[in-house]
């Protein structure tokens, strides 16, 4: 896959690295850029993240150079040069962090593992759970359906009970009225 340098990352490369102004970056914009590929040719992948504002990116890093990456690894965005300062020294703390990283990311994708056969089972039980809940309701459905006959019937029976009872009413008003 060919990735693209944004002109962003020119800028910062001839800044950060070459120590030179933005000119320079556009006025040899394609040997900046080539220099910038061949760099990032060398580094390796260091983590996919949030930068900035809130946008995803993926880190690589090489030496002191962090180059930093749309989410879909297609266009440099920009670069920076670690420095803590303390010259040397530099090297050995990034070399310590960038294993600190590794050794992470490792514990990471280990529990990953691992848990990706819980979540598994989980999904597997809920399935499971699911089917039951859809035999209660099919239960619950037919009760409903039983209840809704007898209260039909309770109906039913009332409004006999009713007629019966109206009959006794216009016998006695009969005999009232003569």
């Amino acid at each position: 896959m060919e990735i693209s340098v944004t002109k962003h990352a020119c800028e910062r490369y001839c800044e950060r690295i070459l120590e030179k102004n933005i000119t320079y970056a556009q006025t040899n914009r394609d040997e900046v850029v080539k220099d910038i590929i061949e760099l990032f040719g060398k580094s390796e992948w260091l983590y996919k993240g949030k930068f900035q504002s809130n946008e995803i990116g993926n880190f690589y890093i090489d030496d002191n150079i962090i180059f930093v990456l749309n989410e879909q690894n297609q266009a440099i965005i920009t670069l920076y040069t670690i420095s803590y300062g303390f010259g040397k020294i530099d090297k050995q703390i990034t070399e310590g962090l960038v294993d600190k990283i590794k050794d992470i990311q490792n514990v990471i994708a280990e529990e990953s593992e691992q848990y990706e056969v819980k979540i598994q089972e989980s999904k597997l039980v809920i399935m499971e759970i699911d089917e039951k809940i859809n035999l209660l309701q099919q239960e619950i459905n037919m009760l409903e359906v039983d209840k809704k006959t007898k209260l039909q019937e309770i109906k039913s029976y009332e409004n006999e009970c009713s007629k019966t009872k109206k009959s006794l009413f216009e016998l006695l008003v009969k005999l009232y009225i003569q």
